[in-house]
């Protein structure tokens, strides 16, 4: 068995650790932090690092593959200390950030409810020791920033964590963090370019899973159509929707979202021009039901101190119009239905472009 030994704080090689148990004379490690330990073949329990600077390790001999052992500094007061090859225990690991930026956060305390510490963060937030797996919640701290509980019960133990803490100065004593409110109201202002008032309603059932309803009503009236054409309708387009968000933080809240969308549209002038000729239109009244899926990705930023959010989104939606695309007067002459315009900037646009502005509770 080979391999290095580093200080679990500064990542440095550590010299002079020795290994037991001593079977073959085997010698400390060296000034680069390397070992090499000789064994029987059918030892199978375990091999132990000490160092009169350091709080003593052990590990479990289960291959000859090299081995990365880091020692924690006695300098770091510690009140309690677990091991891995102890029954009950496991590996607690996870990562912290700052809420607002997104930045790593390192020398976070996390201690147990009786204020007995149990490590640090890294230089790069994360964080990694055994626990007993009957711990229920350890609690982060750093100056600066308030206090936030990891809920280790269950299943969750096991759970890669994400931490975020939030800075002082984004919340008073009576509030709570914008990041963690469960409503979102929204107002979509370029739906009035299509005549039509734009609505979305999203609520969080998880920190990154959210369910929404989105709602469009066109508002009986003419609108003026490239080429001349006038188009005269009105209706509503509703759409159950399903967010996931890749991070939320206040600066920055990415996601993705499908949705299931169904409307009813009334025409009293829908376009149909001569086949022949392309001047010539004739306006027939039509009415439909349409139902399509959508994908959708987005944004959202919240202002600081505020309930204030903006959210831009940008996706393909399938939205078809069920008319009846031709038809042949008394005269015996064909008109074809435009329908070109729903496709590119009508209801049924494939692709979708939102600006919503409004409020988080």
């Amino acid at each position: 068995m080979r391999g290095i030994v580093y200080d679990k704080q500064y990542r440095n090689h550590i010299e002079g650790v020795s290994v037991t148990p001593d079977f073959f004379e085997n010698d400390s490690t060296d000034n680069r932090g390397r070992f090499k330990v000789y064994y029987p073949r059918k030892y199978k329990d375990t091999i132990r690092f000490s160092h009169p600077d350091y709080y003593p390790y052990l590990t479990k001999i289960n291959n000859n593959k090299p081995q990365f052992i880091y020692l924690v500094p006695k300098k770091i007061l510690l009140d309690t200390l677990f091991y891995d090859v102890f029954e009950g225990n496991a590996v607690l690991n996870g990562r912290i950030f700052g809420i607002v930026t997104r930045n790593d956060l390192d020398s976070v305390t996390l201690k147990l409810e009786n204020s007995k510490k149990v490590g640090y963060s890294a230089k790069d937030g994360k964080f990694e020791f055994v626990l007993p797996i009957s711990t229920d919640r350890l609690i982060a701290s750093k100056k600066g920033y308030f206090n936030d509980t990891i809920l280790l019960s269950g299943n969750n133990f096991f759970k890669n964590h994400e931490v975020f803490l939030v800075p002082d100065y984004l919340k008073s004593n009576s509030s709570i963090d914008k990041c963690y409110y469960s409503n979102i109201f929204m107002v979509a202002p370029n739906e009035l370019l299509n005549v039509s008032i734009g609505l979305k309603y999203v609520h969080f059932i998880k920190r990154k899973h959210a369910f929404g309803l989105q709602f469009s009503y066109y508002i009986p009236t003419c609108r003026s159509i490239p080429l001349s054409v006038n188009v005269n309708y009105s209706g509503i387009k509703v759409s159950p929707t399903y967010r996931y968000y890749f991070m939320r933080s206040l600066s920055n809240q990415s996601f993705v979202e499908g949705k299931i969308i169904g409307g009813y549209l009334n025409f009293k002038s829908l376009p149909y021009r001569e086949a022949s000729y392309q001047e010539d239109f004739e306006f027939l009244p039509a009415s439909f039901y349409s139902y399509g899926i959508g994908i959708n990705w987005g944004f959202e930023d919240i202002v600081l101190n505020s309930h204030a959010i903006f959210g831009f989104s940008i996706g393909f939606q399938y939205f078809p119009m069920y008319i009846e695309y031709s038809y042949t007067n008394e005269h015996n002459i064909q008109y074809d239905a435009q329908t070109w315009w729903w496709y590119l900037y009508g209801p049924g646009s494939i692709v979708e472009i939102k600006i919503y502005i409004g409020g988080i509770f």
